[in-house]
């Protein structure tokens, strides 16, 4: 095996490498094609490409991001990686060799940049933090972990089963108030025009939560907008829109991801309600379960983050984990650090 980092590459012939390989691995939406299309014309051209192969066939990428710092799997641009990918690895083709591909990986993106002080994963399955602790130990670097987050996902084969009996009283209460509005109603969105309106209706419905909180929201900086907008439009397959209704009125609105029979979800508006009787939410998520279960959908991944409605309505699954690598210690540059991962932490669902 060898490897390489490299800056400049032909980004057409990587797509079609791309797909080719991922077909070998295990789905993973943030490392689905289509995904990996949209973010790369996103990310401009400060994205360098990391690359191990054997007889000149892949056998594993990734990419990074940055300069001094470099990030793995996203830009380096603080506000467009607000779009916080979780599940990050690298690709690789499932079966046997993993261990030694990563380490492979980390050993020629360390020393294919030797200007880089640090390099920061966010979100890393446990195989790649595995992976990132050996490197460390074996090239004499500091890891340190910044954060740890559980991820939670409702089983569709048990589809509402596992939600406790406070918890289904709670929905049934909800959907009984949101019939008194008219007819309760969970819509996906078809056509174009439809995914653009509801996209819309969603931002209309998250941002006000936010900003009462002091937060500008998942999608207030224009670039990060308009690549939603763009992945919307150009990858039905892979984004999902669902309109929570009650007679004429939106109650709420789910931004999900799919891919290989998974669906991940990754933001959500809902309409601010007075009486808590009222629980547009869980009765939102409630309704996508027996949508994606009757679709014959495997799972409903909630992602990762300590949100009680997580924990309520999913079952734990495995640990995310957020780390920099450092080729010595800088204070200032720590702090730095610290001090831009606290400001983009989370997704805020």
């Amino acid at each position: 095996m060898r490897g390489a980092l490299a800056a400049e590459f032909d980004r057409a012939r990587l797509l079609e490498e791309w797909s080719a390989l991922y077909a070998r691995a295990a789905p993973n939406f943030f490392q689905s094609p289509a995904f990996v299309a949209a973010w790369l014309a996103a990310a401009g051209e400060g994205v360098r490409l990391l690359r191990i192969e054997e007889d000149g066939e892949p056998l594993a990428m990734g990419f990074v991001g940055g300069a001094r710092s470099l990030w793995f799997g996203e830009t380096g641009r603080p506000k467009f990686d607000r779009l916080y990918v979780e599940y990050q690895d690298f690709l690789i083709a499932a079966g046997e060799g993993d261990a030694a591909r990563r380490d492979a990986a980390l050993d020629a993106l360390i020393d294919g940049a030797p200007e880089a002080s640090e390099f920061v994963f966010r979100n890393t399955r446990p195989a790649l933090t595995a992976a990132c602790a050996r490197a460390a130990a074996r090239r004499g670097l500091d890891m340190r972990v910044l954060l740890i987050q559980p991820t939670f996902a409702v089983d569709l084969a048990e589809g509402d089963l596992a939600l406790s009996s406070s918890l289904r009283a709670k929905i049934r209460r909800s959907l009984k108030r949101y019939e008194e509005r008219g007819p309760v109603r969970l819509v996906p969105a078809r056509t174009a025009e439809e995914r653009a309106a509801a996209f819309e209706a969603m931002i209309a419905l998250h941002e006000p939560y936010w900003k009462a909180r002091g937060e500008p929201g998942a999608f207030a900086d224009p670039e990060l907008r308009g690549f939603h907008e763009r992945f919307i439009a150009a990858a039905p397959e892979g984004a999902d829109l669902l309109r929570f209704t009650a007679g004429d009125e939106t109650i709420g609105v789910l931004y999900n991801f799919i891919a290989g029979g998974r669906v991940y979800n990754y933001q959500s508006g809902f309409r601010a309600e007075r009486d808590n009787q009222f629980a547009p939410g869980f009765t939102a998520h409630w309704l996508a379960i027996r949508h994606y279960r009757e679709m014959g959908f495997s799972a409903y991944d909630l992602m990762a983050g300590e949100a009680d409605y997580k924990r309520r309505l999913g079952r734990a699954g495995e640990t995310l984990t957020s780390l920099v690598i450092e080729r010595r210690s800088v204070l200032q540059r720590a702090r730095s650090l610290a001090r831009r991962f606290r400001s983009a932490r989370t997704r805020q669902t």
